[in-house]
């Protein structure tokens, strides 16, 4: 008797030690919050940046606004080298309220106003049929038209750029690991999406 209930203590443990490791072998390990920051470093650090080609973003930029493409090579390199200088999100969606619907871009800096530019562009296109080069080439394109043709262009087309590229790393981080909830999302791209 004693044999038995020994034997059947120890199944209990071996049971009870196997449900407190769930966590390991496929629990809360696998089931982080959609857009955590966890993710989104795992995101970037697995190479998943999109690629842009200058030639089919320059084509893009001059379409929507002639003699933008001069600016597309130096801004896409601008965002290559430096990958972690992304645009101050809620600055760009001041910017972006500012010009847009107030119409007054004065004491705007270049790079917030590109980052307004881009934001503008996403919001119309951003929702699909867009590839990615003609994403960044139509927000350089808009931020040239946004400075007036004057200014510091090459400015504004960096903060577009770099805009960009992180909206479109949000949209496919957010395909990525499987859609979810705004709740995670930019502020950037939470107003973006009430646009698509």
């Amino acid at each position: 008797m004693d044999s038995f209930i020994s034997l059947a203590k120890q199944g209990y443990e071996a049971y009870s030690e196997s449900q407190s490791n769930v966590s390991k072998t496929g629990g809360q390990e696998y089931n982080r919050p959609h857009h955590s920051n966890q993710d989104q470093e795992q995101y970037q650090d697995e190479g998943r940046r999109p690629q842009f080609n200058d030639d089919d973003a320059s084509r893009h930029a001059d379409e929507h606004a002639p003699g933008a493409s001069s600016f597309v090579s130096s801004a896409l390199n601008h965002v290559r080298n430096h990958p972690q200088q992304a645009p101050d999100e809620d600055e760009v969606v001041q910017a972006h309220e500012r010009a847009y619907s107030q119409g007054d871009t004065s004491g705007l800096s270049s790079g917030s106003l590109g980052g307004a530019a881009a934001l503008k562009i996403f919001q119309q296109f951003g929702g699909g049929g867009k590839s990615n080069n003609e994403l960044i080439g139509l927000a350089i394109g808009e931020a040239t038209k946004l400075m007036g043709g004057s200014g510091d262009q090459g400015g504004a087309a960096n903060g577009a750029a770099a805009t960009m590229m992180k909206l479109v790393m949000q949209k496919e981080m957010g395909n990525f690991i499987g859609g979810g909830s705004s709740g995670g999302m930019s502020t950037m791209m939470s107003l973006a999406s009430k646009f698509m």
